[in-house]
């Protein structure tokens, strides 16, 4: 008898770590199979994120384009420059706006804006006529040509405040190192930033719809509800 009971308890145990092995596989298979869900999900959102971050960044480039008289194109190209020496694009922007209103002033006869450029070894009047691209690769030449007299820096706060000291990094690697920086930025065509900006628009004006819409019902519920109270009080009443 007892050793019925040996040979019983024995063939319970295999049982039960079967059925252990079984439910740890089953598990394992789960937990497997959840992770590969999650991967799926996640890898899914940061697609989904990296798109939305791909079309802000053109449509802001194609807004930029319009703001600064350029096309998408260029601005892509110097927002990469830009990056590149740890500084915003809009930095970069300004600072060309302050040398053009400078040039201006050198143009109509302005003695220490014409000085600036002169110690930078830049025409004025031409500077002008250049493309934006084109203004800021002599604008690094310009800077290294006073930096060698001493006056780079001065000359620099003096052509373009203090957004252009910020660019005095990237000035100094000289308008061939900058060129080649913004010919190796990979930009989409003006074509492409259009379209992603109309895409852009079209949502923006049917999220506005869709919180006027939701306004305007919240605005007539918020109207209709006492009524139908007061009605249901009435019925009540009656009743």
């Amino acid at each position: 008898m007892a050793q019925g009971m040996t040979v019983k308890f024995g063939a319970d145990t295999t049982q039960f770590t079967k059925g252990l092995d079984r439910m740890q596989k089953k598990t394992k298979s789960t937990a497997s199979s959840i992770k590969s869900s999650m991967a799926k999900m996640l890898g899914a959102g940061l697609i989904i994120a990296g798109i939305r971050s791909i079309t802000e960044e053109l449509d802001r480039a194609g807004k930029l384009a319009r703001r600064f008289g350029t096309d998408a194109v260029t601005i892509q190209k110097l927002s990469h420059v830009a990056k590149l020496g740890a500084v915003d694009i809009e930095v970069m922007a300004d600072a060309l706006k302050d040398a053009n209103i400078r040039a201006e002033e050198a143009a109509a006869g302005s003695e220490t804006a014409a000085a600036g450029f002169k110690a930078m070894g830049i025409d004025a009047v031409a500077f002008k006529e250049l493309g934006m691209e084109d203004q800021f690769l002599a604008l690094a030449d310009g800077y290294n040509v006073a930096e060698a007299a001493g006056q780079g820096f001065s000359t620099t706060q003096k052509v373009m405040g203090e957004n252009g000291v910020k660019l005095i990094p990237i000035f100094k690697e000289g308008s061939e190192a900058i060129l080649a920086q913004a010919d190796a930025a990979g930009v989409a065509s003006n074509d492409t930033v259009d379209s992603v900006q109309e895409m852009n628009n079209a949502w923006t004006s049917a999220k506005t719809t869709m919180v006027g819409f939701a306004a305007k019902t919240f605005e007539i519920l918020t109207k209709t509800v006492p009524l139908f109270r007061r009605v249901g009080d009435a019925i009540h009443n009656q009743i």
